[in-house]
């Protein structure tokens, strides 16, 4: 059976992978994450902390707000955040719930920090700025 294409308007059998389809740039997967990372990411204590990080960094990207590494949108992205592990669960699953190496990122930043394109050590300091926020704004209250 054949179908016309939507990438290119040709006909092609049914099946057939048209070279004009667009190929994803980027896509989590669970496969190429450790079994204990899958399994850790599943827990209520990492759901918790995922949205208290979120609360904490004011539920919007924490690149976005820094003005570095603009990805052309020129404003702050509140969408689509993801709290990313600065050093990742594979390497040291320990660091897993430390607010220190957890920050709200958008998704194209969080895509280029796993790319490492924004350096772990510019998103260490965002985070342990924002801890330090934190702290001030807990001793005030």
């Amino acid at each position: 059976m054949k179908k016309a294409c939507v990438y290119c308007g040709r006909i092609h059998e049914k099946g057939y992978i048209c070279p004009r389809k667009p190929k994803k740039e980027y896509q989590y997967r669970d496969r190429d994450r450790g079994e204990k990372s899958r399994a850790f990411r599943r827990t209520q204590a990492w759901k918790d902390k995922a949205i208290e990080i979120k609360e904490r960094d004011g539920w919007h990207c924490a690149v976005c707000e820094s003005g570095k590494y603009d990805i052309g949108t020129r404003k702050i992205n509140y969408r689509d955040l993801e709290v990313h592990h600065i050093v990742k669960l594979k390497d040291d699953i320990e660091k897993g719930l430390e607010d220190e190496n957890l920050i709200t990122l958008c998704k194209e930043h969080h895509r280029m920090a796993d790319k490492g394109e924004i350096p772990k050590k510019f998103l260490t300091e965002l985070a342990k700025a924002k801890c330090e926020d934190t702290e001030i704004r807990a001793a005030i209250l």
